[in-house]
């Protein structure tokens, strides 16, 4: 069976047959998948289709379909997820309609789709324009300020209006939802991404569903505070003990999910979201929206040949030369250049503009963390120069190797 990507839905009359006989049948098995169903009649695949059928398919689970079950959707129809988070999104709010009454009071006279957010760290920025365009509401959200605003989207803290838990809330800008395909697909592969992955040290995904057309992901929100500003002033090893505790972190949330085939491709100070809990520092590994499926690299017709995406300080030289080939390597590589910088202050290259800086990371050019910070501990200085070897087979073979050694710098009472 064939499955053509998404599309403006046109009804054939014809499928009204198709449609009666599997409502049919599911009402005998709710456990009919809608492929089986098509593939025994010899139908292919269309948006026209899927739309109903999907729909009588999650109608027939008697429950509201929770977020777990969308990853398995996304799975299933690889070149329909637009239409895949429609169609669960509408069945799953009426079904909770129907279940709770008192919200749907609650939510009466507002639209029906839901929002989007995620969290960053650093201060809030959001362009004038965008600023003016603030939602109050976001199906059962209220918003209560922007958290920030990245290439794709804009970032709120929202409550839920039943519950009064806060959220943080990512949706896809209107401007980046028109013309080309590409951060529509891309955010949509963000959602299917980080709904997959269930860890400790990884940005929880609470819901998802759509405003007005717009994919939006909501997830836990997380009070962060500047690492930096802990860190200045603190005594050097002190400074080296906390960091390496965060990275540690890191590395446990990438062997999570490298063992299940994702690679991050955007590892930064900024996307290490620090906060405090019973005292002490924890930390949790957020925006997914480079993320990709190493297993499957160059397979989704997403990322174009020799198409540059990543932080530039950050990145692996195969990653700067050709983002489609970064691999788990690229993510060890990257969580030793932020460790450079959070201990120092500098990224560890020559230059700082981008011109020149863009050659170093190309060529490899790392400089040793003791040209920045004098009182190294020998055995940090080499962690940070195996994983920043040129070569990626020259680098430690997996996030949990480099973690096991990193250990050796880190307290283990912390969350």
């Amino acid at each position: 069976m064939t499955q053509s990507p998404d599309a403006t839905v046109v009804f054939d009359p014809h499928h009204q047959c198709w449609i009666e006989e599997f409502a049919r049948l599911c009402r005998g098995d709710s456990r009919l998948r809608l492929e089986s169903f098509l593939d025994e009649q010899g139908v292919e695949l269309t948006p026209a289709l899927l739309d109903p059928l999907l729909t009588i398919e999650l109608q027939q689970r008697g429950t509201s379909p929770a977020q777990t079950v969308l990853p398995e959707l996304l799975q299933r129809f690889p070149g329909h997820q637009s239409l895949v988070i429609e169609v669960w999104s509408r069945v799953d709010q009426a079904t909770a309609a129907r279940q709770s009454p008192a919200e749907c009071s609650a939510v009466q006279g507002m639209p029906s789709e839901p929002s989007t957010r995620l969290q960053r760290t650093g201060e809030p920025h959001v362009a004038d324009a965008a600023r003016a365009q603030i939602p109050e509401s976001i199906g059962a959200y209220s918003v209560l300020r922007p958290l920030g605003q990245g290439g794709m989207g804009t970032v709120y803290q929202v409550e839920h209006r039943r519950t009064r838990q806060q959220y943080a809330l990512k949706l896809l800008r209107p401007d980046r939802a028109t013309g080309t395909d590409d951060p529509r697909q891309l955010f949509l592969r963000e959602i299917s991404v980080l709904t997959s992955l269930k860890h400790p040290r990884i940005v929880e995904a609470v819901e998802v569903g759509l405003h007005r057309d717009l994919p939006f992901l909501v997830m836990e929100y997380l009070p962060t505070v500047n690492l930096d500003e802990i860190l200045e002033g603190q005594p050097p090893r002190r400074r080296v003990r906390v960091v390496c505790r965060i990275l540690a972190r890191v590395l446990e949330a990438l062997h999570y999910a490298h063992k299940r085939g994702i690679v991050h491709r955007d590892i930064k100070p900024g996307n290490i979201l620090v906060y405090w809990i019973h005292r002490k520092l924890g930390c949790k590994l957020g925006d997914f929206g480079l993320a990709k499926s190493f297993q499957d690299a160059g397979l989704s017709g997403i990322t174009l040949e020799g198409e540059f995406r990543g932080t530039v300080g950050f990145m692996a030289p195969e990653q700067a030369r050709q983002s489609r080939e970064a691999g788990p390597a690229a993510d060890l590589f990257s969580v030793a250049v932020c460790g450079h910088r959070l201990l120092t202050g500098r990224l560890p290259y020559s230059h700082v503009d981008s011109s020149w800086l863009i050659s170093e990371v190309i060529e490899g050019q790392i400089l040793p963390l003791h040209a920045h910070l004098a009182d190294t501990p020998p055995g940090l200085d080499a962690i940070f120069r195996r994983a920043t070897q040129l070569d990626p087979r020259d680098r430690y073979p997996s996030a949990r190797e480099m973690l096991a050694e990193l250990n050796q710098f880190v307290d283990h009472f912390d969350p």
